[in-house]
């Protein structure tokens, strides 16, 4: 049996650390703009007498990416319904803080968990200087399916490093970490599943504190569609899992990187 058929053989045996995702396709919106609709850009919904979120300089936060939760698979820990949106700082960063895991003045996350088209009220909508996404655009669901675990994500280490030592001690993790580059894919846009970095996973730092709790909660990726993070990287929002459970969206860890 030769190197990649051991490999294959070994991403059977993990089947069951596989990660269900849902895949979002990405396409320009045309036409009104639905305030319930799960898009990125435009008109957030919104309800009177909730604190618009704002950066250090009284700005409003602008909204990235809103997910309407009923039209869409549900994912297993994930709401059934809802509104659930993704606030950014206009800024050179995109709202990145390198200096704390959560920090409200440069990323939101808003959860709605009854919306009512009734109370909507406007949201105030800023043209951004610096924003990932160049229109509009509608974010459309596909099927969840279950993915392996890449090269890329922390949990690569604790899925195969203990059973490749185990039953193949002849093969160096390099040679692991190069099959799974060419054979597990889990860049792109989507809901939960396996993380894709185009630098390394912050979790994996000692610097993230309480690292292995937090699983990712929406990935997007830069696509040509009309979006693009940096030189072509990709976001992601990190949630752990008992404030998922709890429907708690009040300490969700945004990061991206590009290359």
């Amino acid at each position: 049996m030769d190197t990649q058929e051991r490999f294959l053989q070994m991403l059977e045996a993990v089947q069951s650390r596989r990660k269900p995702m849902l895949r979002l396709a990405l396409r320009r919106a045309e036409g009104q703009d639905d305030v319930l609709a799960s898009k990125i850009l435009g008109m957030p919904y919104w309800e009177d007498g909730v604190p618009v979120p704002m950066d250090d300089d009284g700005k409003p936060l602008q909204m990235i990416a809103q997910l309407n939760l009923a039209l869409l698979p549900r994912l297993p820990t994930f709401p059934a319904q809802g509104v659930l949106q993704f606030f950014i700082a206009d800024d050179d960063q995109y709202g990145y803080s390198a200096d704390a895991e959560v920090d409200h003045a440069k990323s939101h996350v808003i959860y709605w968990p009854m919306p009512d088209i009734a109370r909507h009220v406007p949201y105030p909508v800023m043209e951004m200087e610096f924003c990932p996404a160049d229109a509009p655009l509608l974010l459309n669901p596909e099927e969840i399916t279950l993915e392996h675990c890449g090269a890329e994500d922390y949990e690569a280490s604790s899925i195969y490093a203990k059973l490749l030592d185990a039953q193949f001690p002849d093969i160096d993790h390099e040679a692991l970490h190069e099959f799974l580059d060419d054979h597990v894919d889990n860049a792109g846009c989507k809901l939960g599943g396996f993380a894709y970095f185009t630098q390394s996973d912050p979790r994996n730092g000692q610097d993230f504190g309480t690292s292995r709790e937090w699983i990712q909660l929406l990935q997007l990726d830069s696509d040509d569609a009309g979006m693009m993070w940096g030189d072509a990287g990709i976001a992601h929002w990190f949630i752990r899992r008992e404030d998922l459970e709890r429907r708690d969206f009040s300490k969700v860890f945004y990061t991206w990187d590009c290359c």
